[in-house]
């Protein structure tokens, strides 16, 4: 965790929005994290790349700066210097901001590469512009800086050679003559300086020797107008870069998923799911534990030398070792509770029964590893998708989204067995709305109950249906998909309560279409009777008795009528 000295908030600001740009994830985690412990400091937004922050900012800001009296949603923009665009004009980011929000304040960070645009961004404006590699106390200190509308330059840009202020070999010898002579001035007039200090000068000998300073200064002042004027060097910007290639399919991925993470991480599945337990914040750490260890899990074994065929039998404890790693960075390694029971060493023990409930059930990781370490082909849906192909990059940001919400539930799945009522628990991580006794056993029998159902008719519907469920994340949140799977090898060890769901399923589907027809064909049959035969009978049986109740009234009538 980053650690940032408490910093004074300016005046009269509640909270400050920056938004954050740059092209490597984990170097925006860590500056989202050191700037958000300021008090005063808000991220609203976080981009990796320069189209992606101008869409950000385009919804955020309006083109033009914001009427007297409306809150900007933005202040600052705290950006990487050699972020490119396919403008001629404008090759930088910065550049095309400074144009399009004059009033938006920038932060710039740079590297030695950038050191060459600093009088560029001067000249534009840009109110900072810092290194890249600077603590993040100083980037802090930066932030507030121009938070008091002051500006902000500790990446200086290099002075020019004399060669190119004095082309001229005549004018640099003129220069380096007339140089060595000022020295010379300066350092008379410094002894003179020192003499002038001495407490036991006479009057007279003080008198002589200001009179000499001042015929030096003089006579250094006259010396000086005769140096020649340099050439003025014209900063010229660096001829716009190519489009940088795009990043490697890994850190595409992990980048994707930071974004779908923070667009929230609401429960949308209509079932109940660990995650849920657990504090906003601490769902979003959590994911982002687990990702950073299978990022570092997915290094280790590009170097290991393991080969594809080695790879169906090493899944199982690659999948257990990112269990394991990913509780301890997340709970530490020697968390105890006030009661002197150690945490991570008691959610260790539940390993059995989380291989047999999560990680053994978590489908299409060998895919996805042989997919980013050698580049095979996916098999989704019964198509071959090639590295690199949207359809592929889609199959695999939905994989990944499953691997990493299905650990966090496992992670999760023996805090709640272990410590569902430990209250120094509940204050660290879980949700308001489950800790009173009656909430948390509410919810932990709706996880025994979905799991029960899931095991005994769920999971067999879909090995039958040859299909696997997926998490996966979007804009609204945490959602279910599926996809097509081959499950014949497992369909073959169903056995009891387990089989008799897929034979009620395979009866169904066998007694069904014939059923329907028949009583469908029924169905019209008894339409038929009712409205041709019976209700046309009814019918002439009605009109019948309307005749017959006709002609007694007309007989009654004549009858009524007086003999003339």
């Amino acid at each position: 965790m980053i650690s940032v000295a408490p910093t004074v908030a300016s005046p009269g600001d509640s909270a400050y929005p920056i938004v954050l740009v740059d092209p490597d994830p984990i170097f925006r985690l860590g500056l989202r994290a050191g700037l958000t412990q300021t008090p005063g400091l808000e991220i609203v937004a976080e981009a990796g790349d320069s189209q992606l922050a101008l869409a950000q900012l385009a919804g955020l800001l309006p083109q033009q700066e914001n009427p007297v009296g409306v809150r900007s949603h933005v202040k600052l923009v705290i950006l990487e210097a050699q972020l490119t665009l396919n403008d001629p004009a404008t090759p930088w980011l910065w550049q095309r901001l400074k144009q399009q929000y004059p009033q938006l304040a920038l932060l710039v960070l740079g590297g030695p590469a950038a050191v060459s645009l600093v009088d560029t961004a001067q000249t534009m404006g840009v109110e900072g512009f810092i290194a890249k590699g600077s603590d993040i106390s100083e980037i802090v200190a930066a932030v507030n800086t121009l938070r008091l509308g002051e500006k902000i330059y500790t990446l200086q840009a290099p002075q020019p050679s004399l060669s190119s202020q004095y082309p001229n070999l005549l004018t640099r010898w003129q220069y380096h003559l007339i140089q060595s002579g000022l020295t010379e001035m300066d350092t008379l007039l410094a002894m003179l300086q020192t003499h002038l200090g001495q407490p036991q000068l006479s009057g007279l000998e003080r008198l002589v020797c200001q009179g000499r300073q001042r015929e030096m200064r003089v006579a250094r002042a006259l010396v000086a107008n005769w140096l020649p004027k340099p050439r003025r060097v014209i900063p010229i910007p660096p001829p716009p870069a190519p489009p940088p290639p795009p990043p490697p399919l890994p850190a595409q991925l992990l980048d994707q998923f930071v974004s779908r993470c923070q667009a929230g991480l609401v429960n949308q599945t209509g079932e109940p799911l660990e995650l849920d337990i657990l504090k906003t914040e601490k769902r979003l750490e959590l994911l982002l534990v687990i990702l950073k260890q299978w990022e570092d899990i997915l290094t280790a074994l590009q170097a290991s030398g393991l080969t594809m065929a080695q790879l169906q039998d090493k899944r199982p404890q690659i999948l257990l070792d990112l269990w394991q790693q990913s509780i301890r960075q997340f709970f530490g390694p020697y968390a105890t509770l006030p009661s002197q029971q150690e945490i991570t060493a008691t959610l260790l023990q539940a390993q059995a029964s989380i291989e047999v409930e999560f990680l053994q059930k978590i489908p299409l990781v060998d895919q996805l590893m042989a997919h980013l370490l050698w580049q095979q082909p996916l098999m989704i849906d019964n198509n071959l998708q090639a590295w690199g192909t949207p359809a592929a990059l889609t199959h695999l940001s939905q994989i990944l989204d499953n691997l990493i919400l299905q650990m966090a539930n496992a992670v999760i799945h023996p805090l709640l067995n272990a410590f569902a009522h430990e209250d120094a628990i509940k204050g660290l991580f879980y949700d308001r709305r489950v800790l009173s006794f009656r909430d948390m056993e509410r919810f932990r029998n709706a996880l025994s109950w979905k799991y029960r159902w899931q095991t005994l008719v769920i999971e067999p519907q879909e090995i039958f249906e040859s299909r696997v469920s997926l998490l996966v994340l979007s804009a609204t949140g945490i959602h279910k998909t599926s996809l097509y799977l081959p499950r014949t090898p497992e369909l073959e060890q169903l056995e009891g309560l387990r089989y008799g769901v897929t034979l009620a399923l395979e009866a169904r589907d066998a007694v069904s279409p014939p059923l329907r027809a028949a009583i469908a064909f029924i169905g019209q049959g008894v339409v038929y009777v009712l409205t041709q035969v019976i209700g046309r009978g009814i019918g002439l049986i009605g009109r019948g008795i309307l005749q017959g109740l006709g002609q007694t009234f007309a007989l009654d009538v004549k009858r009524a009528k007086p003999k003339p």
